[in-house]
């Protein structure tokens, strides 16, 4: 094709306009939805910018593959897309949409600082060791326990 008529052929079909190799929007329930003309991995390496350095969580994923054509040897070309909904778990009314437009509203879901059901050693009462257990809801962990307490007679008694 010659060039003025590729050029008039990209202006009457709208084919030839790129479109961005990354996209994010607010959904409803107040997860993002990122897309991407990459693989998975660096979809997700862009999550830092909608949840500005926040922790998240991964909702759904998916990475796509999809052959084009073109075969150079045993080769197969292909291009690959990915699509991920997040949602940044410490609320946080600066939370960016897409190119930088601030969040309307902040997720509907209360922060969740640990996993449910993980421990973690602690220090309790007395400076005793003892450990703790993250609450069912994620919010937080539980008291520091360092088991039952000792009793004065078996504190070396003869």
């Amino acid at each position: 094709m010659h060039r003025p008529i590729l050029a008039a052929f990209c202006l009457l079909s709208l084919s030839c306009v790129p479109t961005p190799a990354f996209t994010s929007r607010r959904l409803e329930d107040g997860t993002y939805q990122l897309r991407c003309r990459t693989e998975l991995s660096l979809c997700l390496s862009r999550v830092d910018e909608v949840c500005r350095g926040k922790s998240y969580d991964v909702v759904s994923a998916n990475d796509r593959r999809r052959p084009i054509d073109v075969t150079i040897g045993s080769y197969q070309r292909e291009t690959r897309s990915s699509e991920a909904i997040i949602r940044c778990t410490l609320t946080d009314p600066t939370l960016v949409q897409g190119a930088g437009e601030p969040a309307s509203a902040l997720p509907s879901t209360p922060a969740r600082t640990c996993i449910p059901g993980a421990t973690q050693a602690c220090v309790g009462p007395a400076a005793c060791a003892g450990g703790q257990a993250c609450l069912p809801d994620g919010s937080g962990f539980g008291p520091c326990n360092c088991g039952p307490p000792a009793h004065p007679r078996d504190a070396g008694t003869d």
